[in-house]
C-alpha cells in the first residue's frame, strides 16, 4: 500500500482540507492511503472521516520551531510505510520537503 502523508495545519472546512478530503474520498484506498500530520491537539471536521477510510493522523506540537522540525523529521524517518510527502503549508513547504527529503522520502509534492 501507497502510504501519502499530508502536512497541513488541520483538516477544518476550508480550500485545500476540503480539495484534499474530496481526493481522499476518491481514491482506491485498498492502493493508496491518506495520513495528516497536524499542528494541533484539536479535533478537527473531517477527523472522523479520516479514521473511517483507514487514515492516520499525527500530531506534532511544539513552540520552538527547531524542536517541531526535528520532531517532524523524527516521525518522517520512523514511518517507513509513508512513501510520498505532500506538503500544504504555502511558505514553509520548502523547509517541511527539505526535511522529508532528509528523512529518505524520495517522493515530495508541494501544494
Amino acid at each position: 500500500m501507497n502510504r501519502v502523508i499530508h502536512i497541513v495545519g488541520s483538516m477544518n472546512r476550508a480550500g485545500a482540507e476540503t480539495m484534499v478530503i474530496n481526493l481522499y474520498r476518491q481514491i482506491d484506498t485498498e492502493n493508496f492511503q491518506f495520513d495528516f500530520l497536524y499542528f494541533n491537539l484539536q479535533k478537527c471536521d473531517y477527523d472522523d472521516e479520516i479514521i473511517s477510510k483507514g487514515g492516520e493522523i499525527y500530531r506534532v506540537l511544539s513552540k520552538n520551531i527547531f524542536l517541531r522540525y526535528y520532531k517532524i523529521f523524527l516521525l518522517l524517518k520512523g514511518e517507513k510505510n509513508i512513501e510520498s510527502v505532500h506538503s500544504h503549508m504555502n511558505i514553509n513547504n520548502s523547509i517541511y520537503l527539505f526535511i522529508a527529503y532528509l528523512a529518505g522520502k524520495k517522493n515530495r509534492i508541494s501544494h
